[in-house]
């Protein structure tokens, strides 16, 4: 219970309070540092995406011996008519993923060749491995990387896309957004997004 508060020299205390009054301000207080602790965690986590605002990931190149991933990379903006050049690449690696394939991730030096290779990427849908000269023939995935707390909650609305008959679910700058279809409105996805669904459902 809360009987007193001091700060600056100053010191109130609560003599003549009851025991309830007591509980009530201890209560009010939890009550705002979790508020405070929400609003740190959703800083914390805009900045977390914000790191990551300039690289993309793709997914279904197969690594090859001696792979040298820049041109790889150069060889994806020449079927999506964008020239990569060497000095636009911050960075580029390959990861495991949970099918166990070795995903590329590149880290470009602007924003705005991010941007503009997955606009590309949205115009030629149908790109696979044929066009990169490989025998085989499996369709490429590219999309903006996001935080494990943004991707996961990127799964939850594609599930929830697919439960709900929804037509779209995508990313867009480190954002979610789900759409019923054409000519419904564009719904983001957050957190309370989740919350809110689960409350309504439970009344």
């Amino acid at each position: 219970e809360i009987e007193y508060f001091e700060s600056d020299d100053i010191k109130w205390k609560c003599e003549n309070c009851t025991k309830s009054k007591r509980q009530s301000m201890r209560l009010d207080t939890k009550a705002d540092e979790a508020k405070q602790n929400t609003i740190l965690q959703k800083k914390l986590s805009h900045l977390e995406q914000k790191l990551l605002a300039n690289e993309i990931i793709i997914d279904g190149i197969p690594e090859t011996p001696n792979e040298n991933i820049i041109e790889t990379i150069k060889l994806v903006g020449q079927e999506l008519n964008i020239k990569i050049e060497e000095n636009m690449i911050n960075d580029c690696y390959r990861i495991k993923n949970k099918q166990n394939t070795n995903r590329l991730v590149i880290n470009f030096s602007r924003h705005i060749d991010k941007v503009n290779i997955l606009k590309a990427r949205k115009v030629k849908r149908n790109l696979s491995t044929k066009h990169l000269g490989l025998n085989s023939d499996s369709m490429i995935y590219m999309r903006e990387s996001l935080t494990p707390e943004k991707n996961y909650l990127f799964k939850q609305a594609r599930d929830y896309k697919k439960l709900n008959n929804y037509k779209y679910a995508w990313t867009s700058e480190g954002r979610i957004f789900i759409r019923k279809d054409d000519t419904s409105k564009v719904i983001p996805v957050d957190n309370d997004f989740f919350t809110h669904i689960s409350h309504t459902s439970l009344n």
